[in-house]
């Protein structure tokens, strides 16, 4: 391996596993013809080989098995992360081995970061390198909080990443015990991303909250604020001493304004301002979700009366109408996996 490393860097030393030192894979030789999917995973595996001493079987035990039943060498070879915590179940990492895996992650995300630029194919490339380096770091106990937390912040500076990296980071600072920071950076996310990445971190924000049957009225009425939080710029603001000493109204208020934006209420739509534009919700996945959302929310609400029932035909409905409306077969499976939830 030290040999593959040594010829793909042009370089007398491997890289550093003494210091973070993050070194140039522009440096690749031209006549090797790798497209940056094929560096992506060569890397990858080279990572893995560093840490495991073999090759990642399971991943390419397909690819091997294409290449020997159809003797075609383009055989699709599909991008993969390292699972850290099964690196580390049998014990934790070297101080070589972190430096040595961070040097190539950071050196992956350095060079996929320039590639993204103007290209928002490379986008998986390069998150694949984010959601490695950032699992790396939450296993590895030297630097799992505070430098992760700053590394992040940092990484939040790269507008190709967003906003994914948003989610990511989210989900790392829960994992590390902070919540209340999840939620911070998924609020300050929301102030800058475009609205259907504000629908996304929305409903984020709300499943931050763990809102369940059993939640308090306010507890899902705030939830309920937090989805509905992207379509206030276009509607009348629900006036804030009614929503506080109504819950359930408040929740209903959040419920109709989807219903407006996505053309659901015919008879009492609610008015909006001269910026609302339909279109941008009719196909958009997480518009749905939301509303969805809202409706089981306010399914919630009515448990044990004749309600009840009513509010599940109408989001199997939803659910119809959402799965119609998408375009795409990922956004499809979407909204199905989350009407699935719901017991839809």
């Amino acid at each position: 391996m030290n040999a593959i490393t040594h010829f793909l860097m042009k370089s007398p030393t491997a890289f550093s596993t003494e210091k973070i030192e993050p070194f140039s894979l522009e440096e690749t030789p031209i006549h090797l013809m790798l497209v940056d999917h094929d560096i992506y995973l060569l890397w990858t595996t080279i990572l893995y080989h560093f840490i495991c001493g073999q090759m990642p079987d399971t991943v390419y035990r397909t690819w091997f098995s294409g290449l020997i039943a159809n003797g075609d060498s383009s055989e699709p070879r599909h991008l993969y992360t390292v699972d850290w915590s099964s690196v580390v179940a049998s014990g934790p990492l070297t101080r070589a081995e972190t430096i040595g895996s961070v040097n190539i992650l950071l050196s992956m995300l350095r060079y996929f970061s320039g590639k993204t630029q103007g290209n928002k194919a490379k986008r998986p490339i390069l998150m694949g390198a984010w959601r490695t380096l950032l699992d790396l770091l939450a296993h590895t106990d030297s630097y799992r909080k505070l430098g992760t937390v700053i590394l992040l912040r940092d990484g939040l500076s790269i507008d190709a990443l967003r906003p994914e990296i948003d989610v990511i980071a989210a989900d790392l600072c829960t994992s590390i015990g902070d919540p209340a920071m999840a939620r911070t950076r998924l609020d300050e996310a929301m102030k800058t991303a475009r609205l259907p990445s504000q629908l996304m971190l929305a409903f984020r924000l709300a499943s931050s909250l763990h809102p369940t049957p059993q939640s308090s009225l306010e507890t899902l009425s705030e939830a309920a604020q937090l989805i509905a939080s992207p379509l206030k710029p276009f509607f009348r603001p629900l006036p804030a001493a009614q929503g506080a000493a109504e819950p359930k109204y408040a929740i209903e208020y959040a419920r109709h304004m989807y219903l407006t934006a996505l053309d659901l209420d015919q008879s009492l739509p609610m008015r909006t301002n001269h910026s609302f534009n339909p279109a941008l919700f009719e196909h958009c996945a997480f518009a749905w979700i939301n509303m969805l959302y809202l409706t089981e929310i306010g399914r919630w609400c009515c448990r044990g009366t004749p309600t009840y029932d009513m509010v599940t035909k109408q989001m199997k409905s939803i659910t119809k109408l959402a799965v119609d409306a998408m375009e795409s077969e990922d956004a499809k499976r979407l909204v199905f996996k989350f009407s699935s939830s719901c017991g839809i």
